[in-house]
């Protein structure tokens, strides 16, 4: 069985290691872009209140290679089953709110970094 075969293998198995939050993404864009870690928080901010905003005004919002965030639309029923009330139930239109990772996301995931770098990038240098 060859490496990366292996490696896949065990990417599957592997339970979610880590729980990152906030503060941990604040402190590596300022590493990562050189920023304080004061503006690092300005930016990410910003940010998180540009995304409330999207959502709050029932928008949609793609960042490319991230998620996709959007209102997924529920038909209107007249025979739902309402578990709440025990019997069955109109049921108006009603909205959900989707975030769906990108493809990108979905192959690191699965795969691992190694499998979704671009292989043009070593032919270039």
């Amino acid at each position: 069985m060859t490496e990366s075969l292996v490696q896949e293998e065990n990417l599957e198995e592997q339970e979610i290691r880590e729980k990152y939050g906030r503060d941990f993404l604040i402190h590596e864009i300022a590493l990562r872009a050189g920023f304080t870690i004061g503006d690092a928080r300005i930016m990410f901010n910003a940010f998180e209140g540009i995304v409330e905003d999207i959502v709050a005004e029932r928008s949609e919002l793609l960042i490319g290679k991230l998620f996709h965030i959007y209102a997924k639309k529920s038909d209107p029923r007249d025979n739902a089953y309402s578990i709440g009330e025990k019997r069955h139930v109109h049921s108006d239109v009603r909205y959900r709110l989707t975030i769906k990772p990108s493809i990108t996301l979905k192959k690191l995931w699965k795969f691992g970094k190694a499998k979704t770098e671009n292989p043009l990038k070593e032919e270039e240098k």
